[in-house]
C-alpha cells in the first residue's frame, strides 16, 4: 500500500512539473519587452524614443538568432527613424540589414525594399534607386501579397513625381483592388491611395474631384487618429483650393495644418520650428 502511495506522488510531481511552463529565454524576454514599448511610443507619435527600444529589440533579436523578430524589429526601426526626420540613419540601417537578405524572410524583405524606396523617392537623385528597389519588391511580391496595396501606393508616388499620371492612375486602381482582396484593417492603405489620387486629380486639372478625395482621405485619417497623415491632407486640401481661387478656405486649411502640426510635435515633445 505504501508503494502504491509513493507512485501516485511520483505521479502528481510529474504531472505539475510537466503543467509548469518551462522558464523563457531572458534575452528573449527582453527583446520581446523591447518591441512592446516601441510599438506604444510609435503609436504615441514618440519616435525618438520609439527608435531607441527598436535599437534595443535589434539587437537583442540579432543575438538570439531570430531572423523573424529581427527583421520586424529593423522594419519597426526604420520606420522610427524615418518619422522622426533621421532618413540618412534609416537609409544606412536598411542597407546593412538587405545586404543579410538572404537570412530575411520574404515578407521582411519586401517591406525593407519597400521602405527604402520609399526614402529614395524623398530625393530627385534617387528615384532611379526608387524604381529599382520597388521592382525588386514588386516581384518579390508576385500577382498577391499582403504588401500589394502600399506598393502599388508607391509606384504611384514614384510615376506622380516624374510626371506619368496615366501610370499613376493605374497602380492606384490596382493598390484599391489590391485592398478589395484583402482583409479588414487596411484604412491607412485606403487613405494613402485616396490621397495620392487627389494629387493625380489636382495636378490634372481636376480641382473639384481632387478636393473631395482628399476629404475622403482626411476623414478617414481622422477616424484611424493618424496625425501625421492628417496634416499631409490638410496642406493638400490649402494647395486644392488655393488653384480654385478660394484663398479665405486655402487659408482655413493651413490654420488648421499648422495647429495639427504643432499637436503632433507637441506630442513628439519637439518644439515647432
Amino acid at each position: 500500500m505504501r508503494a502504491v502511495f509513493l507512485m501516485a506522488g511520483v505521479c502528481v510531481a510529474l504531472v505539475a512539473c510537466a503543467a509548469s511552463p518551462l522558464p523563457e529565454n531572458p534575452v528573449l524576454l527582453k527583446a520581446r519587452q523591447a518591441e512592446n514599448m516601441a510599438t506604444q511610443a510609435q503609436s504615441r507619435g514618440q519616435y525618438e524614443r520609439a527608435a531607441e527600444h527598436w535599437n534595443q529589440a535589434v539587437l537583442r533579436y540579432d543575438a538570439l538568432a531570430d531572423p523573424v523578430g529581427f527583421g520586424r524589429a529593423v522594419v519597426g526601426l526604420s520606420r522610427a527613424l524615418v518619422d522622426s526626420g533621421r532618413r540618412t540613419e534609416a537609409l544606412a540601417n536598411l542597407n546593412v540589414s538587405l545586404s543579410r537578405a538572404e537570412e530575411l524572410p520574404i515578407d521582411i524583405q519586401i517591406e525593407l525594399l519597400a521602405r527604402r524606396g520609399g526614402i529614395h523617392l524623398q530625393t530627385p537623385e534617387t528615384l532611379d534607386k526608387a524604381g529599382s528597389d520597388l521592382r525588386q519588391a514588386d516581384a518579390l511580391c508576385g500577382n498577391r501579397c499582403r504588401f500589394s496595396a502600399a506598393l502599388h501606393g508607391l509606384q504611384a508616388r514614384l510615376a506622380i513625381v516624374q510626371g506619368r499620371m496615366a501610370e499613376a492612375r493605374l497602380h492606384i486602381q490596382s493598390g484599391v483592388l489590391a485592398l478589395a482582396s484583402q482583409e479588414s484593417g487596411q484604412g491607412v492603405e485606403r487613405a494613402n491611395l485616396g490621397r495620392l489620387f487627389a494629387v493625380v486629380q489636382m495636378k490634372e486639372g481636376q480641382y473639384d474631384l481632387a478636393r473631395q478625395s482628399a476629404e475622403e482621405a482626411l476623414m478617414l485619417d481622422r477616424s484611424l487618429g493618424l496625425p501625421d497623415r492628417i496634416v499631409m491632407d490638410l496642406e493638400l486640401l490649402a494647395s486644392i483650393a488655393k488653384l480654385q481661387k478660394q484663398p479665405a478656405q486655402a487659408s482655413q486649411f493651413e490654420e488648421q495644418a499648422r495647429r495639427a502640426k504643432a499637436a503632433l510635435l507637441q506630442l513628439q515633445g519637439r518644439a515647432q520650428p
